[in-house]
This record gives C-alpha cells, sequence and structure tokens, in this order.
C-alpha cells in the first residue's frame, strides 16, 4: 500500500476492519501479485483514503475475493476434451484413425475417452444413420 502511495504520491490509504478481516481470510492462491492486483483496484475505488470490504474483488456466493472458476486440472481435461472430439470428429469419429494420427495408441485413445467421461458416436453409427 505505501509502495502505491508513493508511486501516486498520495496518502496511504487506511483499511477499514471489514477489509481487513476479508483480506486476512483469503487463502491468496494467485500469491503477492493478486493481492497486489486486489489492493490497487479497492485504491482506485476507495478514493476517500478509506478501504472497505465493499472494494475488494468478491466471490458472488462467499463475499470472499474471487477465485478461478475451475482447478488448473479441470481446465487440461477440459482443453484434452476438445482435442479428442476434434480429432475424432475430423477423422469421422473413427478410432483408430485418431488415435493414429494423435500419435497415440487405440487403447490410450480409448482409456483417455473413458476417463473424461466422453461418449462420441462411432464411425459406424454415423453410416447406419445415413
Amino acid at each position: 500500500m505505501e509502495r502505491l502511495a508513493a508511486r501516486e504520491n498520495k496518502p496511504v490509504p487506511v483499511l477499514d476492519d471489514a477489509a481487513r478481516a476479508c483480506l486476512l481470510a483469503w487463502s491468496w492462491p494467485g500469491n503477492v501479485r493478486e493481492l497486489s492486483n486486489a489492493l490497487e483496484r479497492a485504491w482506485v475505488l476507495g478514493q476517500g483514503g478509506i478501504i472497505q470490504a465493499e472494494h475488494l474483488p468478491k466471490h458472488p456466493h462467499d463475499g470472499a475475493p474471487e477465485r478461478i472458476a475451475r482447478p488448473l486440472s479441470d481446465a487440461g481435461r477440459s482443453a484434452e476434451a476438445t482435442v479428442l472430439m476434434e480429432a475424432l470428429r475430423t477423422h469421422g469419429w473413427n478410432r483408430l484413425a485418431t488415435a493414429r494420427d494423435l500419435g497415440i495408441h487405440k487403447t490410450t485413445l480409448f482409456r483417455k475417452l473413458r476417463q473424461l467421461g466422453l461418449n462420441p458416436p462411432r464411425a459406424d453409427d454415423e453410416e447406419r444413420e445415413r
């Protein structure tokens, strides 16, 4: 806060009790950079020199600062699922051709589809529908 105030040539803002409690209750998974960004935002919003809890980023359900919606592992799973489905679609749902194109064994493709809970149509299913 002192660095921010010095950079802007303004007095150091004061945290009210509710804002202090909110800051202390949060685990700050984004580390110092996340905390710094939250404080700078609050400083801009609290132009009166007092930072209140309402000036801090909020989580819509619990009043805590914002969190990333999904863990990184979920994002990776989602990206992997997208790649697999696009590859399958490109190869007309042919799993063997898709596995070859992706450079993996067909059993690896089957395992990944099962782990990700994906149940794409089969190449022969589409031909029957035509």
